[in-house]
């Protein structure tokens, strides 16, 4: 590889030795803006050049599934959906497969999580916009246009069909962890062991990290995002956060979540403030999140006990006292800052 090739991404010294081979491990870095958010991978290597050509290929994989997945693109497997005129259409393997995906996550959250909110949300991103709460009539007729179990999969085809007119699909709350995972899969099939791959409020800490044992990520506070309330340490571990303090809806000065409810149209009303998850997967992790937002602490951990390897940490806020819920499992990961 050329020298060139070597300035996009940053040498952070040498930390350690490769097992009987006896070969120092470096760490590498490289950050690229994609998916709306700032996508960052870590990596331990002994070579620096299959360090660059891993995360090459993780940035790769990342942006081809961008943009077959993101909405916001015209010629995306998910904008062509969602234009349909007869409510159908023939999308790639990779959408299909998230798109079943998110059906199940609708089952197993009894209803709180729905890919088919987009008629939702363009209803209150256009209240944002015009200052002015929609009204019950437009609630109720937006969510005549959504439901996941009125989507119909067909896996021979690859045919993904709406049962309902005007509904639409956003995959923005499930995409994300599902692209971090195959981020993953992309370095380890270039021989990657031990690797950080984050964007936004998710990530996913592959193997360990020679530094420390396992990988150290902080809990932002919901109430000062630049500062950390938790810390856990995690190794082979998706970890997916989400929450009102980064992003919402203002609208005559109030703000709401941007986490729609899509069983009653409007922004999720509890005090949930923050949710943390620790799964295998990145895309269980991802969806769950978002519903126990929606669910609130006691729903939200009943779900989460029904998941083998699932842990959680919710934070609520009522204006005066935060509040900690967390599965029994999840203390286990908790750590003090070093």
């Amino acid at each position: 590889m050329a020298r060139a090739s070597f300035i996009r991404f940053a040498l952070i010294g040498v930390i350690a030795f490769a097992g009987c081979s006896g070969k120092k491990l470096h760490k590498f870095h490289d950050e690229r803006a994609l998916m709306g958010t700032q996508v960052s991978i870590t990596v331990f290597c002994a070579d620096g050049e299959k360090a660059a050509k891993a995360m090459e290929a993780a940035f790769a994989r990342i942006s081809a599934l961008e943009a077959v997945l993101a909405k916001q693109r015209k010629d995306s497997d998910v904008s062509r959906l969602n234009a349909a005129a007869d409510g159908k259409a023939k999308v790639g393997p990779e959408a299909f497969a998230v798109i079943k995906l998110a059906k199940d996550y609708g089952k197993i959250c009894q209803g709180a999580f729905d890919v088919t909110v987009e008629p939702l949300l363009k209803l209150w991103k256009r209240a944002e916009a015009e200052n002015s709460p929609p009204s019950p009539a437009a609630i109720k007729r937006a969510l005549e246009m959504t439901g996941y179990d009125h989507i119909t999969l067909d896996p021979g085809s690859l045919e993904v069909k709406f049962d309902r007119p005007g509904m639409k699909i956003d995959l923005g709350g499930i995409a994300k962890g599902y692209i971090v995972s195959e981020a993953v899969k992309a370095l380890k099939a270039q021989g990657i062991d031990n690797a950080l791959v984050t964007a936004g409020g998710d990530m996913f800490a592959l193997g360990g990290n020679p530094e420390r044992g396992g990988w150290l990520i902080g809990i932002r506070d919901p109430l000062k995002p630049e500062e950390n309330l938790r810390y856990i340490e995690v190794s082979d571990r998706a970890v997916s956060t989400s929450g009102h303090y980064m992003r919402f809806y203002t609208v005559k000065g109030k703000r709401y979540s941007h986490i729609v409810d899509p069983r009653t149209g409007y922004p999720a009303r509890n005090n949930v403030v923050s949710v943390t998850i620790i799964g295998s997967d990145g895309t269980a992790t991802d969806a769950l999140t978002k519903s126990i937002v929606v669910l609130g602490p006691e729903k939200g951990l009943a779900v989460i006990g029904s998941q083998p390897g699932v842990e959680a940490l919710v934070m609520t806020w009522d204006g005066k006292k935060m509040e900690y819920f967390q599965s029994p499992g999840f203390e286990k990961y908790l750590r003090e800052q070093k």
